[in-house]
């Protein structure tokens, strides 16, 4: 977001009835550069110079200062906030979609019977951590965890039932988690990290 809120105090101006204490709202200049029609530009005249010279006018002298017509913000913060409910709408559709995508996909190697292909994930979406079951009956497989680029992110050896994984160094997004025994890939899963 290009503007962000700002608390501030007006300054003493004789002749200008500013709230005393902190104010928030926003720079004018900053909102004057996404939405010019809401800033307003207005002058305030200045005390006649009494030390001046001669040659310069005192009269027509004015501070310019911006100002934000709050009112007339209001729309495009519903509208602002409308667009990111569709978002959210969306991602949450497409979330529920890769859920139940993810309970019925499997990629197996049919040569390989004696090994039961199923890796567990949960929770998923995850946070915090991530556990991991794998049912290779004792045989030691290898764990391999792609980001959305297809980059190998984690890579670790499973001798085990299951095992935790941190998700402290993970960012949010779709990573896909591949189960290999003896250089076969057994089962591909999804999940979600959504902190």
């Amino acid at each position: 977001m290009k503007i962000k809120p700002k608390q501030f105090s007006y300054k003493k101006v004789k002749g200008l009835n500013f709230p005393d204490g902190t104010q928030t709202g926003f720079i004018a200049q900053e909102i004057k550069v996404i939405i010019p029609g809401i800033v307003n530009e207005n002058g305030l005249p200045l005390p006649n110079l009494t030390n001046a010279p001669d040659s310069v006018e005192t009269q027509n002298i004015f501070e310019k200062y911006l100002t934000v017509d709050y009112t007339a913000l209001i729309p495009y913060i519903v509208r602002a906030i409308q667009d990111q409910q569709e978002i959210i709408q969306q991602q949450s559709s497409l979330i529920k979609t890769l859920i139940e995508k993810d309970s019925t996909t499997t990629i197996t190697n049919a040569s390989t019977n004696d090994i039961p292909q199923i890796i567990k994930l949960f929770p998923n979406p995850a946070q915090n951590q991530l556990d991991i079951e794998c049912f290779t009956n004792g045989q030691i497989g290898t764990i391999n965890m792609y980001n959305k680029d297809g980059k190998v992110y984690k890579s670790f050896t499973i001798e085990s039932k299951s095992s935790t994984i941190s998700l402290e160094s993970f960012e949010n997004g779709l990573y896909i988690v591949t189960l290999l025994v003896n250089g076969t890939t057994f089962d591909i899963k999804r999940f979600i990290v959504s902190k």
